[in-house]
């Protein structure tokens, strides 16, 4: 069927259809009506040294009964619930909400409509404590010399611990903050920069730094020998033997620019003997410069001459 919108009775139809729409919705409006609204819940008040870890349930479910307009402000935006921890009990872990002790303040929150069932006897919000803890940092690096080159320490890092701060559960369990990987090829210079950290596992923490500052000493090194004395020491009379040899020839790394300041008194070995029975005796580096590195021995061992 066509309408000529030009006639008077369509103009009139027009008008009774809006007058019915009209009254259907607010028919609707003041009628009384009973439904089930799921509310979002959350925690407010919750102390600072404390952090939410989890709750027993996300939503509440409350059966109210009143007037369609007043459920049409939960039909705009999703519905919360937010319940204060001083409301609630607390134990070890946990703040408890009990239907039974909050049943007022729920009635209070939906007025003016009635509340007849809540979902829900009880919810326990999980929390932490909050800590502070100081964690070693662990650097991961691949780095390849140029030859002759090569590092007499170990690569530094500032800071080479982090302080965290978070749930106790949670930094008590970390032993350590990797880097990434530093991987550098053919060094011949001394390193720096700034590296990042690892945080996984890290999400819910305040952390005092992203990134770390390292820095590597680089030195060009030549290979040298020194001879050294050979300390025997023995709880055994040492004038019922002799040991062979006396001497050891120590060899090592050092920088070009230390080599000069090396000498054979800076070493120590010594061997212990206390059974003359065995045939051979380990010797020992009880004393050597720090600024050396990849040290051997020219012999691992001394013998022992029985003196009649």
């Amino acid at each position: 069927m066509k309408l000529d919108f030009s006639s008077g009775k369509t103009n009139v139809f027009l008008v009774f259809l809006g007058l019915a729409i009209i009254t259907s919705f607010t028919s609707k409006l003041v009628s009384t009506y009973e439904k089930n609204i799921d509310f979002t819940v959350l925690l407010s008040d919750l102390p600072n040294d404390k952090v939410l870890t989890n709750q027993s349930s996300e939503k509440i479910s409350l059966k109210l009964k009143g007037y369609g307009f007043n459920f049409a402000r939960y039909y705009f935006k999703n519905p919360e619930l937010k319940l204060s921890v001083n409301e609630m009990k607390i134990n070890k872990s946990s703040f408890i909400w009990t239907k039974e002790n909050n049943l007022f303040r729920l009635e209070r929150f939906v007025r003016p409509m009635n509340l007849l069932s809540v979902s829900e006897d009880s919810l326990l919000f999980y929390f932490d404590e909050f800590s502070t803890k100081s964690i070693p940092v662990k650097v991961f690096t691949e780095i390849k010399y140029a030859a002759g080159y090569g590092s007499f320490g170990s690569l530094k890092l500032t800071p080479d611990s982090i302080k965290v701060i978070g749930p106790s559960n949670t930094i008590q369990k970390i032993s350590s903050i990797e880097t990434e990987l530093i991987s550098i090829e053919n060094v011949k210079y001394d390193l720096k920069g700034k590296i990042n950290l690892k945080l996984d596992g890290l999400e819910n923490t305040i952390i005092e730094n992203t990134e770390v500052d390292y820095f590597l000493n680089v030195d060009q090194y030549t290979e040298q020998t020194v001879v050294v004395n050979i300390n025997v020491v023995s709880n055994l009379n040492k004038l019922s033997f002799n040991y062979f040899p006396k001497t050891v020839k120590v060899k090592f790394l050092v920088s070009v620019d230390n080599y000069i300041k090396i000498n054979p008194i800076d070493f120590k070995i010594e061997c212990y003997v206390n059974d003359i029975l065995k045939n051979d005796y380990p010797l020992v580096v009880v004393k050597k410069p720090e600024m050396i590195k990849n040290i051997s021995l020219s012999t691992e061992k001394i013998q022992l001459i029985m003196l009649e």
